[in-house]
């Protein structure tokens, strides 16, 4: 199957005339490459440091220097992925009003270039992570395999294509935890369960609300038409304050007073998540989100401020921070 994309795709090169040659000679550059790569999606890899910091095991400069190697894996083997998504939907792309204007879809990149790039960052990326644990390793595949599949089939799969993006963060997550042997947390898997379940809702929401300004009914191959953004609202919405909710009662468990000596710090941090679930939804529903919230939100000031106050209640809680007042 795999095999006859790639032979459809290299034999459409000449319907782009000049602007795409098998060297691609034309715009290939760095730039291209890091825009093709989706490097600002690289940001949803730092979920790999997410049990290092919670499991308070960053003291240990292994675990910081793996878990970096480990985040590396993942960028090259997310990257390997991203390319072939483009070829695979590389007729799509070109008809569609924001993704026409990808590398390999506008002909800066070169298909040649892609199928290049494609093995050597799948290949590196695996490599990384077999040295680093074979476990994380066997994770790393299937994270690969996973976002494959999601780019095949479960993308134009209604409901399942959410959930999907919601388990590829959960992988994520999971694979900090292998990198420095955390305790796995069925309170931090749940939080994550529901938080990114929200995120890609809010992603399937933007995209309708763009093609709804555009006036079409119906995104292509995608079981989603208009009528569906106020479901989809609904169970965004729902998944995120239930994130909430979850952390809300983690702060309550027992196992708080063992990791966090300022545990009421936490709650401030469960208040900045509760606004910024509401604030992503605001922006979402008035149309500020252009399909990709990632890209959006990593320009979003605001959103910085919040993560800046969250990282410091988080150190504040672990007093590794001390505010003394005479």
């Amino acid at each position: 199957m795999v095999e006859n994309i790639l032979d459809n795709v290299i034999n459409d090169n000449t319907k782009l005339g000049h602007k795409l040659s098998p060297t691609g000679h034309k715009n290939n550059s760095l730039k291209i490459l890091l825009k093709a790569i989706r490097v600002h999606q690289f940001s949803k890899n730092i979920l790999i440091f997410l049990p290092l910091f919670l499991g308070h095991l960053y003291n240990n400069v292994t675990n910081i220097s793996s878990t970096i190697l480990g985040f590396i894996a993942f960028c090259l083997i997310a990257s390997s992925v991203y390319l072939l998504n483009d070829l695979i939907d590389l007729d799509t792309d070109r008809s569609h009003h924001l993704k026409k204007n990808r590398p390999l879809a506008s002909g800066d990149l070169s298909i040649t270039t892609a199928l290049f790039l494609i093995p050597l960052f799948l290949f590196v990326g695996i490599a990384i992570a077999v040295y680093l644990n074979v476990i994380f390793s066997l994770i790393a595949t299937t994270y690969f395999c996973l976002t494959f599949a999601y780019s095949l089939y479960f993308k134009n799969q209604r409901i399942t294509d959410v959930f999907t993006l919601a388990v590829l963060y959960m992988i994520r997550v999971a694979a900090g935890v292998v990198i420095v042997d955390a305790v796995f947390s069925e309170w931090l898997l749940s939080f994550a369960l529901f938080f990114f379940l929200s995120l890609a809702f809010v992603k399937r929401y933007s995209e309708l609300f763009q093609l709804k300004k555009l006036g079409t009914d119906k995104m292509a191959d995608k079981q989603y038409n208009i009528d569906d953004m106020k479901l989809l609202q609904i169970f965004g919405i729902t998944s995120g304050f239930c994130s909430i909710i979850v952390l809300a009662l983690y702060i309550n468990s027992p196992a708080m007073t063992a990791l966090y000596s300022s545990s009421a710090c936490l709650w401030g941090i469960s208040a900045l998540l509760l606004f910024w679930v509401c604030k992503i939804w605001d922006e979402a529903v008035h149309g500020r989100i252009a399909e990709d919230p990632v890209a959006h939100f990593l320009y979003d000031k605001t959103s910085w401020c919040i993560f800046g106050m969250i990282v410091f209640l988080f150190f504040m809680a672990s007093n590794h921070l001390s505010i003394h007042v005479t």
